[in-house]
């Protein structure tokens, strides 16, 4: 396995064996019944005591396992879009096991998809960057994750991922530090495809 998509992906590793047997049951019966009993599985995890979690984490970082979080597509917060206080805490130890992820030194990639329900028209890729740094991943960090990681995981880091002599300039400028505040990364300015602006060039200053 190269790489796994989906934070929610690990529910049934992590889980207790009782939860993960009436998780199966139901969504053996319902399979559209997964995306909410997975909140539930996800609040019943122990991430602080699990005695699966280590071996887990051994296990990703032994194999070179690239972890695609996905969390803005999953993102709960309690009161708010008929949310509930068990989905809040899903999410909640879903971005913990992120940040277990990260400081066991995985590979951390940024993906997301089209809609996420705490983002904008557009802007999940950006949410996602957000929700990284909450897990515990500095903004730089995130950065690097959104670009060299990502780049590394298609095969590509000798094209892409950084900016050096001789690799395609893809760059995107924006208002602000993002190794500082990830939040600026939602003010793109300008936009470089292969080395063109797209649109209007910025003015040197």
């Amino acid at each position: 396995v190269r790489g796994i998509e989906h934070v929610t992906s690990f529910g049934t590793v992590l889980a207790e064996p009782g939860e993960v047997e009436r998780f199966k049951s139901r969504i053996f019966d319902d399979s559209e019944a997964r995306h909410e009993l997975r909140y539930r599985l996800w609040a019943n995890i122990d991430l602080d005591n699990s005695p699966r979690l280590a071996p887990l984490l051994k296990l990703i970082v032994a194999r070179n396992v690239f972890v695609s979080p996905t969390l803005a597509v999953f993102e709960r917060r309690a009161g708010q879009q008929e949310a509930t206080e068990e989905q809040a805490l899903g999410f909640a130890n879903m971005v913990r096991f992120v940040g277990h992820c990260h400081r066991a030194n995985a590979n951390v990639v940024v993906g997301s998809h089209t809609y996420a329900p705490f983002a904008e028209s557009g802007r999940a890729y950006q949410r996602e960057l957000e929700l990284l740094v909450a897990a515990g991943l500095s903004p730089l960090e995130t950065l690097t994750a959104a670009t060299l990681t990502n780049a590394r995981f298609f095969g590509i880091d000798d094209r892409l991922g950084t900016v050096e002599v001789g690799k395609l300039a893809d760059l995107i400028l924006v208002a602000g530090d993002p190794s500082k505040d990830i939040a600026v990364m939602r003010d793109v300015k300008h936009v470089m495809l292969n080395g063109k602006w797209v649109g209007e060039a910025p003015q040197s200053q």
